[in-house]
Order: structure tokens, then C-alpha cells, then sequence
């Protein structure tokens, strides 16, 4: 049976439909007994993008190729195309299933790092009545995100009713915790009738309501380019999910200097493909008018971000760190010479900041891939759950990490530190992740200095592989980010 989707937190007994097993435990614990408050309702974690293991279930032996240990994605980027070419879409290709949520660091290009949820799921499981409140929702996020929003409301059904079932409480709700696409699979349960009506609150943590101008140079660049963005195109253009992400916001900068939504020529002009380009538009404009009631963001801030795109006469689509504004009128503010006034483009990372809709939010000075990972955001997923708070903002300083996507073994590259004021008062880490901890780990302690107006720290990584980058000092948990180093001869 091809499991579209399914819950896995339940290893024991299988249950119809292929969304989870039931575990048979104690009975669920009193809270009265408990001194600490929790929560009686059930919580359902959606992961973002590439943040599900996807399983190839053909052979006698299910074959793990999403979700890898650093050293194997390190050679399904580098190294032989084998792995790589599973993951492509193909609509009649059954034997590809959706796994457990990631508990690896994950890395794609473009979009930079994918932290895994362990540690988001085992914080939910301190403040609930019982750990069998906590459901996980993995599902083949090359899917239309229409299409995953459909399991979903199955899932959340099913995982609702054995909470109920377990808990005793008949009136229990469901919260949802999601994490970048994931909080568009909950914005398209507006659609489905009936999904919504026992969810009490939704927090997404870094969801680009309006897309990231990210997706469009994914789809549009890598001709030309090393191994791994040249592969992250050719895997890109056949995900109809990935065309879910492209930016609805005015991102195209144009040869007259006018800044313009996309349409689906600028995308099949780019090398995207035009029936996957037309039916992701045409959600979009559906889902614009879908509002999450209950709905509580985290948004990452303060690291440099592309906002927006040029594509030049070659068909070639390059991103840019800057963005513009809008006046009242929804006309682009102009300088007194009437060119575009260019602002630098911050988010976190990989999504604008005006992408995620600034209602009701919490900002966290932090990458995209770490926004589940991170203590700010799970302390304001735990206080939104309890109290339903309004937005607040973090106090404390604004660091944010700048690191180049391809980086050669051997050769110096510059790890660019914003929103620091001089080269001292915060420390940067780089460790390498390696598949067995008892292994030696590469790890290197640069030092960070000025050059030309800018605090970076030059970098030189020997050894190749998958690294994690670390800045700390501004009162805030440590930003991080995840690098792919190749060897010099794969660039």
C-alpha cells in the first residue's frame, strides 16, 4: 500500500488508511498530580519543505533516499546521481513514501540547511498530559501542497480521535506546529470543509505566505554552475510542491527599472514548467483569501535575504539581497531621480520578512532551517499554546550570518556577519557533522575581522563535507546555518 502520508509516532499496531500505528502504554497521566501546567489537547508537528524522509519501498528493503546521514547526502550532491534521480517527480511512480520527520541536519542549495525536529518534538513533550499527544505528520513534500493539505486533514482527524479516545476527553482540541510549507499545508485546510473546526491555535515558524524569491532562482539558475545547484535545478523543475513556493509578491526587476509580480511565462521563460507553473498560480490565488484563524507566526529577522530577482537576456535568473518598498497607492517609492529606492532585504535567510504576513508575530533573529529548532521559538510556541499572546519582539542584538552557497575544499571564503558592530563581543563555531559521533569532528574557530565596511570572518575548510556554522553573543540563542563543502575537483 502506498502511504501517501501517514502519523509515526505510534510504532506498535497498524491502522487502516497507512497514517500510523498505535503504541499500547500506560494509561495517560493525571495533571493534578503534576505541578507544572500542561496541555490536555493533542499537538500535531507539520515540517516544512525536504523536512520529511522519503523512502523508496520497491526493493525488499526500503532504501532511505531523503533524510541521509552528512556523509551519504554529501555524495548525493557530489558525488554519483543515482540517489538523486529517485527523488525527481513522477506522477506514475508509486514507490516512493513518505518516512519520519528529519532527525538528521539536512542540506539542499538554495535553500541552504534543514536542522532536524527532535528536539522541537521533545520540548512538546514536556508541556502536554501525555507523550502520545504529540503527533508528527511526515508527508512527500514534492507534492502539491493542495494535495498534502487533503492528507492532512485526515491525519489530524485520526490523530484527534485516538487523543480522545486515550485522554478520556471528548471535548479535546488539536494544535498544529508547523514549520515553513508546512503552515501553507494549514492555510489550504481552509479549503476543505470542515478541517478547521477542531483546531484551536496554529503556529507556523517561518512559512512564506507569499513565497520566497528563493524557489524562482532554484528553477531558474544552475546552468553553468558547480554539481550541486546544477542538480538542485533538475530536481527543482519537477516538483509541482516546489512551484508552490514561487514569490506572489513584486519581485521581478525589470529592465525599466519597474518591480513586477511573476507570471507563468517568466517561469517557463526561466526553464520551469508550464502546466506545474499555471496550476501552482492557480491555487495561490485561491489560498490568498484563506486567513488561519488562531493563528500565531514566528518569523526569522535579520539575515541577509534574497527579495529579489532579474532574469537577464540568457534566461538566466539571479537573486538579489535588496527589496523596495510600497506606497499607499502600491507604487514602488522612488528616489528623487525616479530610479527604485533599493532597501536591504532581510528575513531569515531563505524568506523575506514580508513573506510571512506580519500579524500577530514573534520575531527571532535566526536562519530558516533552525526556526524549529531554536529556545526563542519554542518558548513562544509554549506561551501561544497556554495564552494566546500577542506579538512581542525579542529583545537583545541582530546577528545575522552571510555565507556564499559554493564553497571549495581548500579555497577561502568569507563568512559575512551582519548586524555586528565591531569584530569582537560574539563567537563563531564551524563544526563538521559526521555520521558516527565517535568519529573525529573537523571544527574550527575562526576569527572575524573588517573589510571594506563589512565584519567577516575568512574561512578556509580543508576537509570536505557537510559543516554547521555557529555565531553567538547577542543575547539571543545562537544563529547557525548549514554549509556544503565540495572538493576542489567537484567544482
Amino acid at each position: 500500500m502506498q502511504h501517501d502520508s501517514y502519523l509515526n509516532f505510534f510504532p506498535d499496531t497498524q491502522l487502516p488508511g497507512g497514517f500510523g500505528n498505535l503504541e499500547v502504554t500506560p494509561p495517560v497521566r493525571d495533571a493534578a498530580l503534576v505541578d507544572r501546567p500542561l496541555i490536555a489537547d493533542a499537538v500535531l508537528v507539520v515540517p516544512g519543505i525536504m523536512g520529511t524522509e522519503l523512502v523508496d519501498v520497491s526493493g525488499s528493503s526500503p532504501k532511505l533516499l531523503w533524510g541521509l546521514k552528512p556523509g551519504l547526502l554529501s555524495k548525493m550532491w557530489l558525488g554519483s546521481a543515482d540517489a538523486f534521480e529517485r527523488l525527481k517527480y513522477d506522477p506514475d511512480d508509486t514507490r516512493i513514501e513518505p518516512g519520519r520527520l528529519l532527525r538528521v541536519p539536512a542540506y539542499a542549495p538554495f535553500l541552504k540547511g534543514y536542522e532536524p525536529y527532535t528536539d522541537l518534538i521533545e520540548d512538546l513533550t514536556k508541556i502536554v498530559q501525555d507523550p502520545r499527544a504529540i503527533g508528527q505528520f511526515g508527508y512527500d513534500w514534492r507534492l502539491p501542497v493542495r494535495r498534502n493539505a487533503q492528507l492532512l486533514a485526515v491525519a489530524i482527524d485520526q490523530h484527534l480521535t485516538r487523543w480522545r479516545r486515550l485522554s478520556g476527553r471528548p471535548d479535546a482540541k488539536i494544535h498544529l506546529v508547523a514549520h515553513s510549507m508546512g503552515g501553507l499545508l494549514c492555510r489550504a485546510l481552509g479549503m476543505i470543509s470542515g478541517a478547521m473546526d477542531n483546531v484551536g491555535v496554529t503556529v507556523t515558524l517561518g512559512t512564506p505566505f507569499d513565497g520566497s524569491a528563493s524557489a524562482m532562482v532554484m528553477l531558474g539558475s544552475g546552468e553553468g554552475k558547480p554539481l550541486p545547484p546544477h542538480r538542485m535545478r533538475e530536481l527543482a523543475r519537477t516538483l509541482p510542491g516546489m512551484y508552490d513556493l514561487l514569490p506572489g509578491y513584486p519581485c521581478l526587476h525589470t529592465d525599466n527599472d519597474e518591480m513586477r509580480e511573476l507570471t507563468v511565462d517568466d517561469v517557463v521563460r526561466a526553464g520551469g514548467d508550464r502546466d506545474l507553473a499555471r496550476a501552482a498560480f492557480a491555487d495561490r490565488e485561491l489560498l490568498a483569501q484563506v486567513r488561519i484563524s488562531n493563528h500565531r507566526r514566528v518569523i526569522g529577522i535579520a539575515q541577509p535575504t534574497i527579495c529579489t530577482i532579474t532574469i537577464d537576456r540568457n534566461d538566466q535568473v539571479d537573486g538579489h539581497g535588496y527589496t523596495v518598498r510600497f506606497d499607499a497607492d502600491g507604487k514602488p517609492v522612488r528616489r528623487p531621480d525616479g530610479t527604485l529606492r533599493r532597501e536591504h532585504g532581510l528575513g531569515d535567510g531563505t524568506v523575506p520578512r514580508t513573506s510571512v504576513h506580519l500579524e500577530n508575530y514573534q520575531t527571532v533573529p535566526q536562519q530558516h532551517g533552525a526556526l524549529a529548532q531554536v529556545t526563542e521559538a519554542f518558548q513562544d510556541v509554549r506561551d501561544c499554546l497556554f495564552h494566546h499572546p500577542r506579538s512581542t519582539r525579542l529583545a537583545g542584538g541582530e546577528l545575522g550570518l552571510e555565507i556564499p552557497d559554493d564553497i571549495r575544499a581548500g579555497t577561502e571564503f568569507e563568512i559575512g556577519i551582519s548586524g555586528a558592530e565591531a569584530v569582537t563581543g560574539f563567537k563563531i563555531r564551524i563544526e563538521q557533522q559526521v555520521d558516527d559521533p565517535r568519529m573525529g569532528r573537523a571544527t574550527l574557530v575562526p576569527t572575524a575581522e573588517r573589510r571594506d565596511g563589512r565584519v567577516v570572518a575568512p574561512v578556509r575548510i580543508h576537509r570536505p563535507g557537510l559543516y554547521r556554522v555557529t555565531v553567538a553573543g547577542a543575547g539571543t540563542s545562537p544563529v547557525k546555518q548549514l554549509i556544503l563543502v565540495a572538493d576542489g575537483g567537484d567544482l
